[in-house]
């Protein structure tokens, strides 16, 4: 199969199985120049761009995998908000739209979204049918993605993952690490009762080639099977990691609060939408993928705890 994938040099194409590419043609396109490979062509381009879209459509490609977009970055580019989101997110399904429309041989389509589509949990379980209502910038370009995709292809397939965690990928993991390399308690908005779910990237991966195999399209929720309370997650990864850091809970009505203006300031370690789900369960159900034959291999103690200890180690995380 001709596979272009849109983003080449970010987390989730950096972290493609090897098995992956030799059974596959491989064209990767990214506004970030990125270091020849012999295994496939790498195109240096911006993909809202008519000169990289006459590369890709040149190509041919079967199969066109989103993984490029906005993701959550410093406080300063935050700032840009929905300009920012719209111009990572929307602007790419808009130029993909308006090039293959009223074309022969229009390719499949593969989107990395993200849960955030579905805003803050009315259901203590959710599946793909589960209302979208993103809350932030972010959920909502992502969503309006997903609706151009599907408005505008015939075989479209969304992969909705939970918080991803492998190489490359720190966030909120490196903010914890950063706070226990430095003695400091471990803060939890809330009781630390509530679940947050996470995927490894490689689990992520599976999945990924599992849709395609199965050449079914559709909207998969992506997430991992073993999801244990935070108190209990933090217990865990104190005691493998033989940590000493006191673990304290915040009222999230004053974390709110403190975090809303701090990112007002540009110096909050989360995002609007990252901290108003801190304290809710975020659990996807994964019986669709399932129902393909996939089953995630990691769960959220090892996948969290790993990427802690590489990060206070001095290395990058692995899945």
């Amino acid at each position: 199969m001709r596979i272009t994938f849109l983003g080449g040099s970010g987390f989730v194409a950096s972290n493609v199985r090897p098995e992956f590419i030799l059974h596959h043609t491989i064209q990767t396109i990214d506004r970030i120049p990125s270091h020849a490979n012999n295994f496939f062509e790498s195109v240096n381009g911006d993909i809202t761009k008519e000169e990289t879209l006459r590369k890709v459509k040149s190509f041919e490609p079967d199969l066109i995998m989103v993984l490029a977009g906005q993701q959550y970055t410093s406080p300063q580019v935050r700032q840009k908000s929905r300009p920012h989101y719209f111009r990572g997110n929307v602007e790419i399904a808009q130029s993909l739209s308006s090039a293959y429309r009223k074309t022969a041989g229009v390719p499949r389509i593969l989107y990395i979204s993200t849960d955030m589509v579905y805003g803050i949990p009315d259901v203590d379980l959710i599946d793909e049918t589960t209302s979208t209502n993103p809350i932030g910038d972010y959920g909502k370009s992502k969503l309006e993605a997903e609706k151009i995709y599907l408005g505008s292809f015939e075989n479209v397939s969304i992969v909705r993952p939970r918080l991803i965690v492998g190489p490359g990928r720190v966030g909120t993991v490196k903010t914890l690490a950063t706070l226990i390399s430095r003695g400091l308690p471990i803060p939890i908005i809330g009781d630390g009762e509530n679940r947050y779910q996470m995927i490894g990237v490689s689990d992520l991966w599976a999945a990924i080639e599992t849709i395609i195999a199965s050449k079914e399209d559709g909207i998969y929720n992506i997430g991992s099977d073993s999801s244990p309370t935070l108190n209990q997650l933090f217990k865990d990864v104190k005691s493998d990691l033989k940590l000493t850091n006191s673990i304290i809970h915040i009222n999230p009505t004053i974390a709110h609060s403190l975090l809303f203006v701090a990112d007002k300031l540009n110096f909050s370690p989360l995002a609007y939408e990252q901290y108003a789900l801190a304290s809710k369960n975020c659990l996807l159900s994964t019986s669709k993928i399932k129902s393909l034959g996939w089953r995630p291999k990691f769960g959220d103690t090892h996948l969290f705890t790993n990427a802690l200890s590489l990060l206070l180690s001095g290395r990058t995380t692995i899945n």
